[in-house]
């Protein structure tokens, strides 16, 4: 088998070569840009000619380096790793550091995760919808912290299952909610949906 840096070829796929489906539209960090923007492709016999090939087989990780160009800091000189993501992206980041990505960053950098507060919040440290509770990583005490007050949060110290479950709850009270506000005005009925 070859090198696995050499097992991945990039091709031109036309969107309207048949058996091509955009299957649905996702978010990209919260954001919707449908119809525009990225989305879940399918791909089912779908057949185009051998010149579609970019450069060559195996050579797609090189396109890929080439595009993207040498890094303007190296992980390894870099003081500080800020993940901006879903919760479970920023769960997978904090795992790595300590595992797969642990030779490649600096030792003592400082690693912190946007966790978002459910709404541009003006009752700072009211309401707890954005409650996050963490763990400090050397003693296991739990705390907890205002996520509208407090975005960036050390990676090692958020609790990512709570995250997940409080994200769920949030959702679930927007979408209560959504429905509550078209049950008092039937008019918005008619109108774009809420959520």
């Amino acid at each position: 088998a070859a090198p696995k840096h050499k097992q991945q070829s990039m091709i031109v796929v036309p969107l309207d070569a048949p058996g091509v489906k955009i299957s649905r539209m996702l978010s990209v960090f919260g954001y919707d840009h449908a119809p525009h923007g990225h989305g879940e492709l399918l791909f089912e016999n779908v057949r185009v000619p051998a010149g579609n090939m970019l450069l060559g087989e195996g050579r797609g990780f090189e396109i890929a380096q080439g595009r993207l160009g040498p890094p303007a800091i190296r992980m390894e000189d870099a003081d500080r790793l800020i993940a901006i993501g879903s919760d479970r992206m920023m769960a997978a980041v904090a795992r790595a550091r300590h595992d797969v990505l642990r030779g490649y960053l600096k030792p003592g950098h400082l690693a912190l995760g946007s966790i978002n507060s459910p709404m541009q919040c003006m009752l700072k440290e009211i309401c707890a919808q954005c409650l996050q509770p963490q763990r400090d990583p050397r003693t296991g005490k739990r705390s907890y912290v205002f996520s509208c007050f407090n975005q960036d949060q050390e990676l090692d110290r958020v609790d990512f299952g709570a995250l997940s479950e409080r994200l769920r709850q949030n959702s679930l009270q927007e979408k209560i909610t959504a429905q509550w506000i078209r049950h008092c005005m039937p008019e918005l009925r008619k109108q774009r949906q809420l959520v």
